[in-house]
């Protein structure tokens, strides 16, 4: 723990000294069009070998008009939710990194409108341009790190197939229908048409066939009458293993695969929607109630195990939950004993006073039922506190004075049961004496080996959501930030704390894995292993693909620019002009060119790290055979993330 502890301080130290050089690269990075090849050529290669500098661009009046607007949006959240009475003062410190991820969630939400209706892939709620090896990015509210949530955008006249390649990481898979937006006065409704993967019919090779429609259909259908959306709930279990992949086609559509690049008219409707939209999704039933209704609970109790649809709007049926409201010193423990409850998934996450999860990758901030201790008398018991205990089932609160709590349980076939969920604040040095005897004890090395291998882990299953989305997210993310200026994105949408650089992955043992270990693998369990390596050489090779292709669209974009700019030049004689546009341009290949390979979230470099990673994770988690179905949604992704590419660049 301490190890990962001086790597973050380390980090930032690093990222102050760096900040300045990829502040430069991002801003740099306007991704636009291509350029007539000869003497491009020639001037490309002076340019990419020479140190690019450039001074940071100041907004267009436009621009600044929509910034303002935005920031007016933030200060109406920030001005609304410090009256809360339910919010201590001390709350008041984590409210403008609440306001940011309020912002990126609405950002997310459009990006996700503007993609869906061509793609009808999955849009994951979260940050697409998020670094390996570190805490992501905060979205959304009272997010369990272990669920993933896709949304659909659907026509209720349309009828859409969808297929479901299942892997052994995911332990729950539910689709919600809902009616109106994020952004929407209401907020996302559900319809109240649930189907539980757990119930369907698979098909004779595993995989399973989902029907949207309002009209009714054979086999596992939805019906979809009065959605606007479609919510997909994919519910990690171990985050070693390979989890379920999605596709789906709308019948008599067919899709189409683009990657636009936004007029300044469309980026202005863009974000001047998320300023409309931040104050709306703020108030709505989603946001407020899973603020109020934690935050007005006495501290340190816990209500009981209930269905879980009352409280946050109906979305998330066949679940239970009980949650509570915590309020500890630095010396002080919180035991939670919760009723041992048959169901396919159950974990603990914590948040602060605003619903943003505590640290879930650099820190122990949410565990799940692959990873904790439940007792043979019928309980489990939780530990919360900043410092460790020593015993299993430790959550760390990162030193949270007052935050919320959660226990759910997922796909759960039985009533709530009446036994009641014990909470006592005990001093941390007391923690063993109250909990039974058979406790496990985990040493300070154990739970430095757990957190070193939960990081590999999240990287794991995070990479595996990587699609065509995250190839058009982060165009846009870069064109978005370089119309706005870097400091402008970054006061409104924050960015992830901490990032690691691409060096710092190369050098530092604690964002390595274990060589050693994946070497025993093969010695002791050489078939597993094996097959293990085969199975996750898609994912290995997405992983270096997709920011290979980014830097590909990025560096056409510019030059195609550039090269629309000179046509213009030389068309009204203006040679001096024409002379700015090409050295701008080249100039801009160039940032194009640092970021490509040193960016810790989308270079060329950070895809090779995580091709390590992953082909080390998945041998470290291999099975006992040469069993290569389990690793079957890795190909199936890639194939088609390289159809999906081939449409987009033809099209």
């Amino acid at each position: 723990m301490s190890r990962i502890g001086s790597t973050q301080r380390a980090a930032v130290e690093r990222a102050n000294c760096k900040a300045a050089r990829r502040r430069r690269a991002r801003q740099r990075l306007r991704v636009v069009a291509a350029m007539a090849p000869g003497a491009v050529a020639a001037a490309l290669a002076m340019t990419l070998a020479t140190p690019h500098a450039v001074a940071e661009m100041a907004p267009s009046g436009a621009m600044q008009s929509i910034i303002d607007q935005l920031l007016d949006a933030q200060h109406q959240v920030t001005d609304t939710n410090s009256n809360y009475p339910f919010i201590l003062p001390s709350d008041l410190s984590s409210l403008p990194q609440y306001v940011q991820n309020l912002a990126s969630t609405d950002l997310i939400s459009e990006y996700g409108q503007m993609f869906n209706p061509n793609t009808g892939i999955p849009w994951l709620i979260g940050l697409p341009w998020d670094a390996n090896s570190t805490d992501p990015g905060g979205f959304y509210i009272l997010v369990n790190p272990d669920n993933q949530y896709g949304v659909i955008p659907i026509n209720a006249d349309g009828t859409y197939t969808m297929t479901v390649h299942p892997g052994p990481g995911s332990v729950d898979v539910t689709f919600t229908t809902l009616s109106g937006t994020i952004g929407s006065t209401q907020g996302w409704e559900p319809t109240g048409h649930v189907l539980d993967l757990s119930g369907a019919t698979p098909n004779a090779d595993g995989s399973y066939t989902v029907t949207f429609s309002s009209t009714p259909q054979s086999g596992n259908w939805i019906d979809t009458t009065g959605a606007e959306n479609m919510l997909i709930r994919n519910t990690i279990g171990n985050s070693g293993l390979p989890h379920d992949s999605f596709s789906i086609q709308q019948d008599g559509v067919a899709p189409t695969y683009t990657l636009p690049f936004l007029s300044d008219s469309q980026l202005s409707s863009l974000l001047t929607a998320v300023a409309k939209d931040m104050p709306i999704t703020n108030a709505d039933g989603v946001y407020y109630d899973q603020t109020k209704i934690p935050d007005s609970l006495p501290p340190n109790w816990m209500t009981p195990v209930a269905s879980s649809t009352s409280s946050i709007n109906g979305l998330m049926p066949g679940q239970l939950s009980t949650f509570g409201h915590f309020q500890l010193d630095a010396d002080q423990a919180l035991i939670i004993k919760v009723p041992n409850i048959d169901a396919g998934y159950s974990g603990l996450e914590l948040a602060n006073a605003w619903g943003q999860n505590v640290p879930i990758v650099t820190a122990q901030g949410s565990l799940n039922s692959t990873d904790t201790f439940a007792d043979p008398d019928g309980y489990t018991y939780y530990v919360v506190s900043s410092k460790d205990p020593g015993v299993a089932n430790w959550i760390n609160n990162g030193g949270l004075a007052n935050g919320m709590l959660g226990v759910r349980w997922q796909d759960v076939a039985t009533a709530p049961p009446s036994t009641a969920v014990h909470a006592e604040v005990v001093n941390i040095a007391d923690v063993k004496s109250h909990l039974p005897a058979d406790t496990p004890v985990i040493s300070p090395e154990e739970q430095a080996a757990l957190l070193h291998e939960r990081l590999l882990n999240w990287n794991y299953t995070q990479d595996q959501d990587h699609n065509i989305n995250w190839l058009g997210a982060n165009l846009l993310q870069n064109q978005i930030e370089a119309a706005m200026g870097h400091d402008a994105f970054t006061q409104i949408f924050g960015s992830q704390a901490d990032a690691p650089t691409v060096w710092d992955r190369l050098s530092d043992p604690a964002l390595m894995p274990n060589l050693d270990a994946v070497g025993s693998e093969f010695l002791t369990n050489p078939a597993g292993a094996m097959a293990a390596f085969v199975g996750n050489l898609p994912l290995a090779f997405k992983d270096i693909e997709l920011p290979m292709l980014l830097a590909m669209m990025s560096s056409k974009a510019v030059a195609d620019q550039t090269w629309q700019g000179l046509q213009g030049d030389f068309s009204s004689g203006d040679l001096t002009q024409a002379w700015t546009t090409l050295t701008g341009g080249l100039e801009r290949l160039g940032t194009v060119f640092d970021t490509a390979w040193e960016d810790p979230a989308t270079g060329i470099i950070a895809g090779l790290l995580n091709a390590r990673d992953d082909m080390s994770t998945g041998i470290l988690h291999a099975g006992n055979s040469f069993d290569l179905s389990p690793y079957s949604p890795l190909m199936d992704s890639l194939v088609d993330l390289n159809h999906q590419v081939m449409a987009a660049l033809l099209g």
